[in-house]
């Protein structure tokens, strides 16, 4: 899902952003584990230390995509 802002309307506080959302679904539709997307949102930040010693181990190595290799994707 992404979701794409289209404008501005209204002004100041109370001024709200209109967004369009585009969901991909079916044999294309990107699916990523959520020890995926803890490791790509943490690594290189501050926070890396949340990442399991194993999958840092292995980012060193050869980086996110390595480190999540051989894990069951989700659905």
């Amino acid at each position: 899902m992404d979701r794409v802002p289209e404008k501005l309307s209204g002004r100041g506080p109370a001024a709200y952003l209109l967004q369009d959302w585009v969901i991909h679904r079916g044999k294309g539709a990107a699916r990523v584990s959520q020890t995926f997307k803890d490791i790509a949102r943490y690594y290189g930040t501050d926070k890396e230390h949340l990442i399991k010693k194993k999958f840092r181990q292995r980012m060193d190595r050869g980086g996110i995509r390595y480190a999540n290799a051989g894990l069951k994707w989700s659905s």
